[in-house]
């Protein structure tokens, strides 16, 4: 949604060859900025509901191995936010900022109509 605020064109659950034969599948691919996101809340972490039996340790080594393998595989840059830095445009444009990326600041001129009315309920 953030994405399409900005004008910027995002994939969604891209798929990325693991290296022994799996997949992992992408959040968000910018492809004009050359990046990928993920967006993950910190229950990921925190909530053993969400974590299938592992510690949170677990979690955090397994997504960095998997961040190692996207980013040298793709060549493309990894960044991350969470629930704080989308609950506003300006908050995520000043993570985007934060973090060397360039939004272009100009709304997509034709969202996907499901977007678009989402982002006339949003901050």
């Amino acid at each position: 949604m953030r994405f399409a605020q900005l004008g910027l064109d995002v994939d969604l659950q891209v798929p990325v060859k693991g290296p022994h034969g799996g997949t992992f599948f992408l959040d968000f691919y910018v492809p004009s900025l050359g990046l990928w996101g993920e967006c993950d809340g910190r229950s990921k972490y925190t909530d053993a509901r969400f974590r299938g039996g592992k510690s949170a340790e677990e979690i955090v080594y397994e997504e960095k191995r998997r961040a190692d393998w996207v980013t040298g595989k793709t060549g493309l840059r990894l960044i991350r936010w969470g629930v704080e830095e989308v609950r506003t445009l300006a908050a995520f444009t000043a993570h985007l900022r934060a973090l060397g990326v360039a939004p272009p600041g100009n709304p997509a001129r034709h969202p996907d109509p499901d977007i678009a009315a989402t982002l006339t309920r949003v901050p």
